[in-house]
């Protein structure tokens, strides 16, 4: 049985999957690259907070491995990355310190993360079609 926690993982997959070209693209569209900059994390931004009103449905939603991952993703990473870029846009982006951390670290950081962040999701995914088939 396929249950609507299922569904919304399956579509918070899908959205963390068709993020990543439309920031990508967002690279190629824009310029100055900083005002590309500013388009993704904005766009990882938007994402982020509808996924987590998706998660927030759910019962015990806190006890899931997305709904932490996607908010570390969006206030640790997203919105500080573009907090930067704003603060300083007359900077180049490896002069930006973000946490101690300069700018392409940071970015590196929060590229891992988002592969986290999506493991996360996908382990989530696992355990409520376990669930599912328990019933």
């Amino acid at each position: 049985m396929v249950t609507q926690k299922i569904k919304d993982l399956l579509l918070l997959i899908g959205l963390q999957v068709i993020t990543v070209p439309l920031v990508i693209l967002s690279f190629k569209v824009f310029e100055p690259i900083k005002l590309a900059a500013v388009v993704a994390a904005s766009i990882f931004i938007l994402v982020g907070f509808t996924m987590i009103r998706l998660t927030r449905k759910w019962e015990e939603y806190r006890t899931h491995l997305c709904y932490w991952c996607i908010r570390i993703h969006v206030f640790i990473f997203a919105i500080p990355m573009l907090a930067g870029r704003l603060i300083f846009w007359d900077r180049e982006f490896d002069d930006i310190v973000y946490f101690a951390f300069p700018g392409p670290v940071f970015h590196k950081m929060s590229e891992r993360f988002y592969v986290i962040m999506f493991i996360c999701t996908l382990i989530d995914l696992g355990f409520a079609f376990y669930k599912s088939r328990q019933k």
